[in-house]
């Protein structure tokens, strides 16, 4: 097996599982910053999902396309996989929770609905975010580590 798909099998079996840890306790982070966002709930639920799937499309497009980089984010395939399986599996997460402890309250498609919108955003600030941000990082110190300067 090579290397890279080494890495991309585990990238994503660590996105599988954080995601599903971060989608069966997103409901306890809810509660707990209810109180602060109470007022910006909507900005920041929609904005988060809004901007996560900007930042998917992005990270894929630069993928296919290297002359789409900009602003320094040089996404890999291991790091695209394991965005992806975390966010899918943060949103399966999110449903096992409410099917395992009850639902008494809303119907499965609420349930979903609460799910996608919650695992999205909690996705989007706890795995893309610092992701882009790490590939931004890198890409600026490999572009400073190829520039050289001679000493006369």
């Amino acid at each position: 097996m090579k290397r890279s798909t080494g890495l991309i099998i585990v990238a994503t079996t660590f996105g599988l599982v954080g995601g599903t840890f971060l989608g069966y306790s997103q409901d306890a982070i809810t509660q707990r910053l209810a109180v602060w966002l109470r007022p910006f709930a909507i900005p920041f639920y929609g904005g988060s999902v809004s901007a996560w799937c900007v930042a998917i499309l992005w990270m894929v497009l630069v993928l296919g396309y290297p002359k789409a980089r900009r602003f320094g984010v040089e996404p890999s395939l291991a790091s695209v996989s394991f965005v992806l399986a975390a966010g899918t599996s943060t949103v399966a997460g999110g449903i096992a929770f409410f099917l395992l402890n009850g639902m008494d309250y809303m119907t499965l498609s609420q349930v979903a609905a609460y799910a996608s919108w919650t695992g999205i955003t909690y996705n989007f600030w706890l795995v893309v975010l610092p992701l882009l941000v790490l590939s931004v990082l890198r890409a600026a110190r490999r572009r400073t580590g190829r520039t050289v300067v001679h000493a006369a």
